[in-house]
């Protein structure tokens, strides 16, 4: 199967060059379902051979969702996603599964699935290519089931079972040799000659007589008894019987048997047993159950099959009630009554009925027989057959309903069936040959002569003697004749087929029956035929005039051209082929050579051209390319394409190979993708300068607010002027905040900024931020909520969630100067198949809408750049929505945005949902007016930049902490390793050499307690907090506040 399917897995190049030969080839598998997908798993490609196997055509099933051909079973499993999903994983999954036809019955099929690749190697869909094993299943699984029943049966029974070839006399036995005679199967030789020499020597010719007569004769089986050696030097009385196995000519091959120990029994005994055994075969040959019921102590005898049908384990104690338990609660007072009433000595004493069990998943009828015996008028024992009818009452079944197909068949086809009885004259006819004829039933009886009397006068008489002949065992009985009807009411003229057969039934009674069939349209058809038969000498020269000039194009033809047989005998080669082969193997190859024995001097050739051809004659497509030089010494590059080649019929008969230059066409492709590759790289560089200009136009904005605030405190300062200082303090740390808010949008923008993604309650915190919405968005603004009920805790940085609601709610609140309605929704959805950036699963949608302006296409597909903004200069930094983009997807998320000129404008924030209960969301509290301060608790500060760690030491020396430093972490280990009293580690992310929370893992091995506040001005790697920082670490984001430094220390300290 795998080879197959790789010979119709077609390279994008071979399908976009060949897709006459590619649809020939599929066309050409009718035994084989193949059919293509679209990535959505609607079928857009549906084979002969699916058609033959489903039962649908193409109409019915291109644009079908692949779950039309799947079980219900494997539909509820989603395993037709599932299957995609795996081939998407491996390149291409196979598996055996049963599936659905037209008609509602299932087959067994062995598949495959596979991606299908445009040439740029994107997936455009799916091809599945399978093919029917439902047979070979349903075989495989009979065979299991005899395997493992003659199996148990072997270790059941107590006699040693032997197998004998007669051709090599090499005899198998089974395992009872060594319970019953006490020899181990590896001491036995097995051969003829030791059983024959542990055979008492009294017995032993006389065995060797008997077996030999019973062979040479026609008998099917050879029974004797004789007395066989045990190991323990005792001799057995043994009754042996064997099978004998004939070929076709009546020559015994084999013989199969069982030798029973019968010492302790007489000859009636014997006798008995013997009886037994042959019951026992013939009950089990015909898989009858037997049964042995005991009324005056209720005992019950089961044999092995009994229990079988019933599902009784071959330990498990057997009562009537047992009995009962088995037979289907709709059956069970049925059945009783009539055993019941076999027991009642005025009854019938015997009885058959049949039942369904209960046992196993699909339901079985059994019937039963049994015969009562009475003593003195007492009912003494009831014995009896039970015997499986599950397959004969499903073989009445699927009668009844071939019939009724048969009988669609013919109505479809237009087909009446008839009856005659030869001696009486009788006819009947079926109601299509009453409506073909237009005589109602009820006027029948208006024809004497049958079907004759509504054939054509002209025809009449040759009908008549055609049936008759039939009727006398003429031509085999068989009349087949095709004549014309009359309609009785139209008096229309019809042409029919009469095609019936002599029939002779149980009681010697003559019959005649047969069909008839309306063929006016075949016949019309024909006369239409004989019409164009009268055009054929010219279309046949027309088409030999077609084959010459495909012959010349093949021949004149630039692309190098041959066919060969399986045998790489040449088959077809161009001139263009010729030529090339002569040049560079010096040989002019011709049809008839063999390709191979042209090659026998360049050995490494003719290895590497075997190879190619093999693979083609193996089924596979497939073309290669390769560099040679060509007769002007240029180096071109040449394309060889290798298929399969079929005759008329599709057998196939070779492997055909063209050659191509494609130099020109690669150089090309070569040249375009350098193209594309400089373009890419302008582009990038225009994005970077545009980027970096706005950057640098911001930025200078803001440190000229900070230089100038700065050098006019200097000025005031040395002039001992000192009034009006704080105002430049306030406007320098103005400029810095708002420095500091432009870098937390770029690494947000970046998806670099430190997310701390915590399980968050979007709708408390909606609420929680109402009141300040309100205040920021005016009294000419409606702000709305419609918050779900059932809302999923959200996977996010509540604080940047925050954050981003703001800034969504201050952009729709410039969107509506005139005033307007805003609407915050919050919602569930869940995506099951992959949307634009996001993954299949549950998310949380929060979604901000309002009724302002709106904006242009043109516009929203600019939003997320950065530094783009539509507000006037001053009013806007270009960076919110590109912030809030960024901010969605370092979570796992997206945004969408939904605007109409004069409408307004919707952007939806889809958050993951988060498995946890959501955490409380702290309220925001004023910063205290007095710092945090310390107790004389140990600080290690490591800060390679100077300025930094000079504002964190002063500040913390300040605050009545103990403080170390160190520039870099080399420095710092010293102190870590020291037997110093340390109660926290403050150190910077991004040292030179060993960063910060590499250090951080180096103070854990020698202080595991310590406390670490990692800082940092850029994420990096700790873009998720939680998976970035270990216990008991805190990370705080440059640039910081003093009193947020203060309060984090303290609260890591007393925490």
């Amino acid at each position: 199967m795998n080879e197959t399917i790789a010979s119709l897995d077609p390279s994008p190049a071979m399908r976009s060059g060949d897709d006459a030969l590619w649809r020939l080839i599929c066309e050409s598998a009718v035994d084989y379902a193949i059919l293509a997908l679209d990535p959505h798993s609607r079928i857009t490609a549906w084979n002969k051979g699916a058609c033959k196997l489903f039962g649908w055509t193409a109409e019915d099933m291109l644009g079908s969702p692949l779950e039309r051909c799947f079980t219900p079973e494997d539909i509820a499993q989603s395993r037709p996603a599932f299957e995609m999903q795996m081939a998407l994983e491996r390149g291409r999954v196979s598996n055996d599964r049963w599936l659905m036809r037209k008609d509602g019955t299932r087959f067994w099929a062995n598949g495959e699935m596979m991606p299908l690749r445009n040439e740029q190697g994107e997936v455009i869909g799916f091809m599945k290519i399978l093919r029917d094993q439902t047979a070979r299943h349903l075989a495989d699984l009979k065979t299991q089931d005899v395997a493992e029943r003659l199996q148990l049966s072997n270790r059941a029974t107590n006699d040693a079972i032997w197998d004998r070839d007669l051709l090599t006399d090499h005899i198998d036995w089974n395992e009872a040799m060594t319970l019953a005679y006490g020899y181990r199967l590896t001491e036995i030789e097995p051969q003829g000659d030791w059983w024959i020499e542990h055979i008492h020597p009294d017995d032993r010719l006389r065995i060797e007589h008997s077996l030999q007569a019973a062979v040479a004769s026609t008998a099917p089986v050879w029974s004797d008894s004789y007395r066989f050696l045990r190991r323990d030097g005792t001799y057995a009385d043994v009754l042996d019987r064997g099978y004998i196995i004939r070929d076709e000519h009546g020559q015994a091959t084999r013989i199969v048997g069982a030798m029973v120990d019968l010492s302790d029994l007489r000859a009636v005994e014997c006798q008995l047993r013997d009886s037994e055994d042959r019951l026992r075969l013939a009950t089990s040959a015909a898989q009858l159950g037997t049964y042995d019921y005991r009324p005056q102590n209720g005992w019950l005898m089961w044999d092995e099959r009994c229990r079988e049908l019933s599902g009784v384990g071959p330990e498990d104690p057997v009562t009537y009630e047992t009995f009962l338990d088995s037979v289907h609660p709709d059956e069970r007072d049925r059945v009783h009554h009539i055993v019941q009433q076999a027991l009642d000595p005025a009854g019938p004493a015997s009885f058959e009925t049949d039942y369904r069990t209960t046992h196993g998943v699909r339901e079985r009828w059994l019937t039963i027989k049994g015969r009562a015996f009475f003593k003195n008028g007492v009912p003494i024992r009831l014995i009896g057959t039970v015997l499986d009818i599950t397959e004969l009452r499903q073989s009445a079944e699927r009668l009844r309903e071939a019939e009724l197909r048969l009988r669609l068949a013919l109505d479809g086809a237009r087909t009446g069936v008839w009856d005659i009885d030869a001696v009486s004259g009788t006819l009947h006819w079926d109601a299509l040959i009453h409506e073909l004829v237009e005589v109602e039933k009820s006027e029948q009886q208006l024809y004497p002569d049958g079907l004759l009397a509504v054939v054509h006068p002209d025809d009449r008489a040759r009908v008549r003697a055609a049936m008759q002949a039939a009727i006398l065992g003429q031509k085999k009985g068989r009349v087949e004749i095709k004549c014309r009807c009359v309609g009785h009411r139209t008096g229309r003229t019809l042409w029919v087929i009469l095609k019936g057969r002599r029939v002779v039934d149980a009681d010697g009674r003559i019959r005649l029956i047969g069909i008839t069939r309306d063929v006016t349209a075949e016949h019309e058809a024909e006369q239409a035929l004989q019409d164009l038969n009268l055009n054929l000498e010219r279309r046949v020269a027309e088409v030999l005039e077609e084959r010459a000039l495909w012959a010349d194009i093949f021949e004149t033809a630039d692309t190098m051209i041959a066919a060969v047989d399986p045998h790489f005998t040449l088959l077809a080669v161009n001139r263009a082929y010729a030529h090339e082969f002569k040049r560079r193997f010096g040989q002019w190859p011709r049809k008839g050579h063999n390709l191979l024995d042209l090659l026998a001097q360049h050995p490494q050739m003719q290895a590497e051209v075997q190879a190619f051809w093999t693979r083609a004659l193996a089924g596979e497509e497939f073309a290669i390319i390769e560099s040679l030089t060509d007769a002007h010494g240029e180096r071109r590059d040449y394309e060889r394409r290798y298929s399969l080649l079929r005759d008329h019929t599709g057998a196939v008969i070779g492997a055909l190979q063209s050659c191509l230059d494609v130099t020109e066409r690669l150089r090309a492709q070569a040249h375009l993708a350098e193209a594309q590759e400089l373009l890419r790289q302008s582009q990038k560089m225009e994005a970077v300068g545009h980027l970096t200009g706005g950057i640098a136009h911001d930025f200078n904005n803001l440190l000229t607010g900070i230089i100038g605030a700065l050098d006019l405190m200097q000025r005031r300062i040395h002039a001992a002027q000192y009034e009006g200082i704080d105002r430049y303090a306030t406007l320098a740390t103005t400029s810095a905040q708002r420095a500091a808010a432009l870098i937390q949008r770029l690494l947000a923008f970046g998806r670099r900024q430190s997310l701390d993604l915590r399980p968050v309650d979007i709708n408390q915190l909606v609420a929680g931020m109402e009141e300040l919405l309100r205040r920021t968005l005016g009294e000419n603004i409606t702000l709305n909520t419609h918050l779900s009920a059932a809302l999923l805790p959200a996977k996010t940085d509540a604080n940047q969630l925050e954050n981003a609601l703001l800034n969504l709610c201050i952009n729709a609140r410039d969107a509506m100067p005139h005033g307007g309605q805003l609407t915050i929704e919050t919602e569930n959805v869940t995506l099951h198949t992959p949307q634009k950036d996001l993954k299949p699963g549950p998310y949380v949608v929060l979604s901000v809408s309002d009724t302002g302006t709106g904006m242009p296409p043109e516009v929203v597909e600019k939003v997320f750049d950065p530094f783009f903004t539509t507000k006037p200069i001053g009013q806007g930094s270009g960076l919110g929505l590109s912030m809030i983009h960024g901010f969605a997807s370092q979570m796992g998320g997206h945004v969408v945005i939904d605007s109409k000129v004069g409408q307004g404008t919707q952007v939806r924030l889809y958050m993951p949902s988060h498995p946890l209960i959501p955490t409380e969301i702290p309220t925001t509290a004023e910063t205290p007016a007095v710092l945090a301060a310390g107790t004389g608790e140990s600080i290690l500060v490591v800060e390679d930049e100077n300025g930094v760690r000079s504002v964190i030491i002063e500040v913390l020396k300040e605050l009545g902490y103990r403080v170390q430093e160190a520039v870099e972490a080399k420095a710092a280990l010293p102190v870590l390793e020291s037997d110093t009293p340390l109660d926290l580690l403050v150190t910077d992310v991004g040292l030179p050499g060993m960063n910060g929370r590499q250090l951080a893992e180096k103070a854990r091995e020698y202080r595991p307690n310590l406390k670490i506040l990692l800082i940092t001005g850029y994420a990096g790697q700790a873009v998720v907090r939680q998976d970035f920082l270990g216990p008991g670490m805190e990370m705080l984001t440059k640039p910081f506040s003093i009193e947020g430094l203060a309060a984090k220390i303290r609260q890591m300290l007393e925490g």
